[in-house]
């Protein structure tokens, strides 16, 4: 009896969020990938001159891209007005910082010690608000030099995509929902003095551009067609 009553507790523990999961026929495990495409110079307004109060909406601006959704490398869940394509059940979300971003800046190091990630509801209701140092994205490219070859003539590039998992990833409640009807912003503050040396750069970004993404890892409620 005794363990009867014990399991029965256990069932008790389960999340609305996870009950409204295991109802639906057609969930799916999910990576979602939202991020904003910078491109000409650093401190244009195509990039970090964007940052309007020294803060971008990483989701306006993935939602805003000219090509449409999953039909771009940066974005593949927001729909216009950053409105997900479906009901979403995040589990750990993350930040990405791009990499080949020029000169000798370590951007890195600045956006992670000098700015802070927000995701929230219009009506200012947050999901998480975090230093950017504690939510790392799991997605790294890394460039080595096996020699102090100050020329660069023996520079390695080791490339590495991984673990694209929540493992370490910053965890949200587990009654966390991103609704369809909802739009999200992901607002991206980066500190004054940081963002005045950032702007400080004139060199050219990339022609491919250069990213920050947020990485989502949970689940979603795909729809299901009438022929399925």
């Amino acid at each position: 009896m005794a363990q009867q009553k014990g399991q029965g507790q256990g069932k008790q523990r389960i999340s609305n969020a996870q009950k409204q999961i295991e109802k639906l026929r057609n969930v799916a495990p999910a990576r979602l990938h939202a991020a904003f495409r910078m491109t000409g110079n650093v401190n244009s307004n195509t990039a970090f001159g964007k940052f309007n109060n020294g803060q971008v909406d990483i989701f306006k601006e993935a939602s805003d891209f000219p090509v449409r959704i999953a039909e771009n490398a940066y974005n593949n869940w927001l729909a216009s007005g950053a409105k997900p394509v479906a009901d979403v059940y995040p589990k750990a979300i993350g930040l990405y910082v791009g990499e080949r971003f020029p000169g000798v800046l370590p951007i890195k190091a600045i956006l992670a010690e000098h700015s802070i990630l927000t995701i929230q509801l219009p009506s200012g209701a947050k999901v998480i608000k975090q230093p950017s140092l504690t939510i790392p994205a799991g997605v790294g490219v890394e460039t080595r030099y096996a020699t102090a070859d100050s020329a660069g003539a023996d520079k390695k590039l080791n490339e590495t995509f991984g673990p694209m998992s929540p493992v370490g990833l910053f965890q949200v409640p587990g009654d966390t929902k991103f609704k369809e009807d909802q739009a999200l912003q992901a607002i991206l503050t980066i500190e004054a003095a940081a963002l005045a040396e950032i702007n400080a750069i004139s060199t050219a970004l990339p022609s491919a551009g250069w990213i920050l993404g947020v990485e989502i890892y949970g689940e979603i409620a795909l729809k299901v067609g009438t022929t399925r």
